[in-house]
């Protein structure tokens, strides 16, 4: 099954912020939706040195862009639309 809804980001250095939405959108869901199977996140990096990229590999059920360099967040934003399936 794929997921029926996907949330796409860019980030660059936020791993604070990026922790917090993601809670918060995981939290605004209703409970019976699962992560990874029904939701997913599609997270574009930009080439972040603040432990971003290695935090974000470590989560369940999110797919994760390496830039490695900053492109913009525009081209994060659609990079990232691109690997979603919801």
């Amino acid at each position: 099954m794929s997921p029926l809804l996907s949330m796409v980001c860019g980030t660059y250095n936020r791993l604070p912020y990026l922790r917090n939405m993601l809670k918060s959108f995981k939290d605004s869901l209703p409970p019976n939706f699962e992560w990874g199977r029904e939701i997913e996140a599609a997270i574009c990096d930009g080439g972040s040195t603040d432990g971003t990229v290695e935090w974000l590999r470590a989560q369940p059920g999110g797919k994760l862009l390496e830039h490695g360099e900053l492109r913009g967040g525009i081209a994060a934003f659609n990079d990232a639309a691109k690997m979603t399936t919801g």
